[in-house]
């Protein structure tokens, strides 16, 4: 994670650590906070961790 986190941060990134437990709430607060209109999501990524909201979800695709 700590690679994650350096790297996130060249690219000006927040990288909030949360416990397992509220990775779901924490998910559904980022975009909000932010005021995201759109969610890119990568494939496979747990249904529980995509947040509902107002915003358009498109999914990533893999080349």
């Amino acid at each position: 994670m700590g690679r994650f986190a350096e790297r996130a941060a060249e690219y000006r990134a927040t990288v909030v650590r949360v416990p397992t437990a509220d990775a779901a709430a924490a998910a559904g607060r980022a975009p909000a906070r932010t005021g995201a209109r759109s969610l890119v999501v990568p494939p496979g990524l747990p249904e529980d961790l995509v947040p509902e909201g107002p915003w358009a979800l498109l999914t990533d695709v893999r080349r």
